[in-house]
C-alpha cells in the first residue's frame, strides 16, 4: 500500500505527490508548491500535511491565514480519512491509499490491443444507422426545484436538518469547479433548508438561505446558458471539437435530470464523437 496526495485545481490535471513524509505547502516563484516540511522555513509554510495509519493529518499552521473545509466545516486542523477530500485555496485535496499497481501480462496487453483494433475498425466502418443530429430540442431551464416542506414536522428535529442540508450544500458548492452536477446537487440542499428553517420557526434563518439559494441558482444558471451558447456557436461554424466539449459540460450540469434535451445531447455526443475519429483517421 502507498498514500497519496491528488491536487486539483478548475479546469486542471490533477497533480499526484506520494506521501512518505510530513509535507508543508509553501510558494515558490508565485505558485504553491508540496515540499518536505523539514527542508523549508516554518515562517513560509502554509499548509502542513502528515500520513498516518488512520488517514492524513492536515494542519494550516498558527502564522498562516486561511481555513479549509471538510465536510462542510471550516477548520485549521483534523484527521482526514483515507479516501476523504478537504478544499483549500480553491483546490481540492483527495488523500488516497493505494495498493501498487501491478504490471500487465504480455498476454493482456495483446488483448488490450486486440480491441483497440476492433474498435478502430468499427469505427472506420461507421455505426450502421447513424446519421447527423440536426433539430434541436428545447433546453429546460436550471433552477432550484420548489420544496414543498420539510421532511421533519418536529421543530427540533427540522432545525437539525436544515444545518446538516445547509453544510452538505456548503461541500457541494465548494465541489462544483471540480463535479457541475454538484451544481444542481446544492440547489436541492439550500432549498431543503430553506424549508427546514421554516419548519423550525427560524424566519431570519430561512431568509438568509433562501437569498443564498438565489444567488447559487443564478450562478449555476449563467454557466448553463453560457455552455448552451457555445454549443450554438460551434455547431454553426462546424467546430466538432468545441462543440463535443460544450455537449459534456451541458451533460454534466444536467445529470440525474432525464428528459428530451438530455437523450438530444446524448445523440449529439455519439455523433460528433464519429465526426471525430473520422476526421483523424
Amino acid at each position: 500500500m502507498f498514500r497519496v496526495l491528488e491536487i486539483q485545481e478548475p479546469e486542471k490535471s490533477p497533480e499526484r505527490i506520494e506521501l512518505t513524509c510530513r509535507l508543508a505547502c509553501v510558494l515558490r516563484g508565485g505558485r504553491r508548491a508540496m515540499m518536505p516540511a523539514k527542508d523549508c522555513p516554518s515562517e513560509s509554510q502554509l499548509l502542513h500535511v502528515e500520513p498516518t495509519d488512520d488517514g492524513a493529518l492536515l494542519e494550516v499552521p498558527e502564522n498562516a491565514p486561511g481555513m479549509f473545509l471538510f465536510n462542510g466545516l471550516t477548520l485549521r486542523t483534523a484527521l482526514i480519512p483515507w479516501g476523504g477530500e478537504v478544499f483549500w485555496e480553491q483546490s481540492r485535496l483527495t488523500f488516497l491509499q493505494e495498493a501498487k499497481a501491478k504490471k500487465p501480462s504480455a498476454l493482456v496487453l495483446l488483448a488490450a490491443l486486440a480491441a483497440l483494433l476492433a474498435l478502430g475498425f468499427a469505427v472506420a466502418k461507421g455505426a450502421p444507422g447513424s446519421s447527423p443530429v440536426t433539430a434541436e430540442v428545447e433546453a429546460p431551464t436550471l433552477a432550484a426545484k420548489p420544496q414543498p416542506g420539510c421532511p421533519d414536522t418536529d421543530p427540533a428535529m427540522a432545525q437539525r436538518r436544515a444545518r446538516e442540508a445547509e453544510r452538505a450544500a456548503r461541500v457541494k458548492r465548494e465541489q462544483f469547479a471540480f463535479e457541475l452536477a454538484d451544481g444542481a446537487r446544492a440547489m436541492a440542499l439550500l432549498a431543503e433548508a430553506a424549508a427546514c428553517y421554516g419548519t423550525a420557526g427560524l424566519a431570519d434563518e430561512r431568509t438568509r438561505v433562501e437569498a443564498d439559494l438565489d444567488a447559487w441558482s443564478q450562478r449555476v444558471s449563467e454557466r448553463y446558458s453560457a455552455a448552451r451558447l457555445r454549443l450554438q456557436v460551434a455547431r454553426d461554424q462546424g467546430r466538432a471539437t468545441e462543440a463535443l466539449a460544450a455537449v459534456r459540460e451541458l451533460r454534466r450540469l444536467l445529470h440525474g435530470s432525464p428528459g428530451p434535451y438530455v437523450d438530444w445531447l446524448e445523440s449529439l455526443r455519439r455523433d460528433l464523437e464519429i465526426k471525430q475519429r473520422k476526421a483523424g483517421s
